[in-house]
């Protein structure tokens, strides 16, 4: 069983273009595993107006 955390990491310490795969990577894992899915450490150091930017962002897109 992999987790969100064991797909992202290896593709983004991998090296070469790992922010557009890690990107990548990361919206597919998120769509898979969901927001309970992802990685709690990470979460943690989000700055709280970016966190509500995200929010604000994935409803408008969940509308179109």
């Amino acid at each position: 069983n992999n987790t969100f955390y064991d797909i992202l990491l290896p593709i983004v310490n991998k090296g070469g273009d790992c922010d557009t795969n890690g990107a990548l990577a990361g919206m597919l894992a998120g769509a898979l595993y969901g927001r309970k899915g992802l990685y709690k450490g990470w979460l943690k150091k989000i700055k709280k107006e970016i966190k509500r930017d995200i929010e604000r962002q994935t409803i408008k897109l969940l509308q179109i």
